[in-house]
């Protein structure tokens, strides 16, 4: 009997807590984004104009690195040069190396020299879809489950004159093709007014007053700018997922193998520059400022394209030769030579492709390929080592 009264007064508190939550439900006036509403009233900073190079911008990011009173950082100019004009070929860049070489450092001091913004999200390894990483629509609490990574999409959104890097650290500890798929897909078309993530689809069946939802928001749907770029740090471990040739083949890759050495460089202090005019200088830059350096690439990369083909039975492909076509002339304004930037691509994008393929054949074809690099006088010697490794393993 004692039981049972227990058990009738535990009902009345549950019929009561259900009617609450029933009541919270239909007359619930909360914002549907409650932080991106937030987002929406703040202030963003308004640089005035600033004249550079992309030579001088590269130096001076350089000389600031290495002179900062507080962790001084080293690297080597290919390093500086592959991560500036990495913007002017991709959205994605990856970092890939050792710990403890600078990887996350370097898109944070970024910020710091260009008086932009770099946000850092960590990737769990528990991530599984595009919920994790953009959240989701509570459908009883009527209010859409916001995360960091959401909240720093729509900060650079709101923000559009300001360069904004968002960091995935960690970003193979789940697997990217999975999680990240929708920004893979999106950040492909051509046309810069498609880049739209769907946060909502049925947003019509949402009932709430119109200033519920942030300014950025139309129908359920969040436009990203072009001041937006994203770079995932990678470590090479146990503990990680490799890394699909589908993510690889939409990115620059940057490898960090050991930590830079000191160095003397004329110091330089910061600067502040705002998203338009750093647009200006890569698009300036996207393309060859003479014949001779235009043909010298042409003919370099139609003899490496047809060798790889005839012998590896892989091709460049349309993704991976639009990249290089903005890569090269910008790294080249960035005080590199056409043989570095295409040294820096074709060993990162295609010689990766042969890896794990272990036989007499392809040590074989591996030696025809150095030989033909030498023997066309190329200087790529990042490709070469590459190719020395892999003969090495056979």
């Amino acid at each position: 009997n004692y039981s049972k009264k227990i058990l009738e007064l535990q009902k009345y508190e549950l019929q009561k807590e259900l009617e609450r939550n029933i009541e919270l439900y239909s007359t619930s006036t909360e914002k549907v984004f409650a932080s991106l509403s937030l987002i929406d009233k703040t202030t963003c900073n308004d640089y005035p104009s600033f004249k550079i190079t992309l030579k001088q911008l590269c130096d001076r990011f350089r000389g600031y690195l290495a002179n900062r009173p507080i962790n001084p950082l080293y690297y080597e100019e290919k390093t500086i040069r592959t991560f500036i004009a990495g913007f002017a070929s991709s959205r994605l860049m990856i970092l890939e190396g050792l710990s403890g070489t600078g990887k996350s450092s370097l898109p944070r001091a970024f910020a710091d020299f260009m008086g932009s913004k770099t946000i850092e999200v960590p990737v769990q390894s528990s991530w599984k879809d595009r919920n994790d990483l953009l959240g989701f629509y509570n459908d009883f609490k009527k209010q859409y489950k916001e995360t960091e990574f959401l909240k720093a999409l729509y900060s650079a959104t709101h923000d559009p004159n300001n360069i904004y890097v968002i960091v995935l650290d960690e970003m193979n500890l789940s697997r990217i093709e999975y999680y990240f798929a929708d920004l893979l897909s999106v950040l492909e078309k051509p046309n810069i007014d498609d880049w739209k993530i769907e946060l909502i689809s049925d947003y019509a069946s949402i009932t709430q007053q119109v200033d519920a939802w942030p300014k950025k928001i139309i129908e359920g749907k969040l436009q990203i700018c072009d001041n937006t770029w994203f770079v995932g740090t990678a470590n090479k471990d146990d503990s990680t997922f490799i890394i699909t040739d589908k993510v690889y083949d939409r990115s620059v890759v940057l490898n960090f193998d050991k930590k830079g050495e000191k160095e003397k460089i004329d110091n330089s202090l910061p600067i502040q520059m705002n998203n338009n005019d750093f647009q200006s200088l890569l698009r300036s830059a996207s393309r060859f400022k003479n014949a001779t350096d235009e043909k010298k690439y042409l003919d370099m990369i139609g003899n490496l394209d047809k060798f790889v083909k005839d012998m590896f039975q892989i091709t460049f492909g349309n993704r991976i030769s639009n990249q290089l076509e903005k890569f090269v002339p910008v790294y080249l304004e960035c005080g590199g030579t056409i043989d570095e930037a295409v040294d820096i691509m074709f060993s990162r994008k295609i010689l990766r492709k042969l890896e794990g393929i272990y036989d007499e054949d392809t040590k074989t074809k591996l030696d025809m390929l150095k030989d033909e690099i030498e023997g066309q006088n190329y200087k790529m010697p990042i490709t070469i080592a590459a190719i020395l490794r892999m003969i090495e393993k056979i």
